[in-house]
């Protein structure tokens, strides 16, 4: 067999059952309940504690085209749950997401996000709270509220990065 050859007979062996289907942005309505059925299998999968969808990442994730369909809707759910802290979710960090699926994998690639995701958890959110403090000329208040931390947590960092 030649290669990109599919052998016919095999073809219409498996070919049994042929169901076309609309992809993701073409049934909007099925994204809430798609991004809600994953969101509740990866908590029990990941032992996670309970918690809720909230609107704001809702209306995130029906904003988004999904070329990716439904594993791409899958894989951004499963992130949500592994990234959630004691139950809470923390919507800066899903809005990162958002905006990294929106960039496309050729933007990803060149934009220093890779370098970004490097690393521990700890090494991640050290990263990210220095490039939000840079992005915001080191004031520690917009930086926390932007994130939607503490200034102390933003100070602790300050004071860690001073010690390196």
């Amino acid at each position: 067999m030649m290669a990109g050859n599919f052998r016919n007979d095999l073809f219409f062996r498996l070919n049994v059952l042929n169901l076309p289907l609309l992809s993701l942005r073409e049934r909007p309505d099925d994204i809430p309940l798609l991004a809600e059925h994953f969101f509740k299998r990866f908590i029990r999968e990941h032992n996670k504690n309970a918690m809720e969808l909230p609107q704001e990442m809702k209306r995130l994730i029906c904003e988004y085209s999904w070329p990716g369909n439904i594993r791409e809707l899958k894989n951004i759910m499963e992130r949500i749950v592994l990234t959630a802290i004691e139950g809470e979710i923390h919507l800066p960090t899903v809005r990162l997401m958002v905006e990294e699926l929106q960039a496309g994998p050729k933007q990803q690639a060149g934009s220093g996000n890779d370098e970004l995701i490097q690393g521990t958890f700890r090494d991640i959110k050290r990263k990210i709270i220095r490039r939000v403090l840079q992005e915001e000329d080191w004031n520690k208040s917009q930086t926390a509220r932007r994130l939607g931390i503490d200034r102390m947590t933003v100070d602790r960092f300050a004071e860690l990065e001073s010690d390196d």
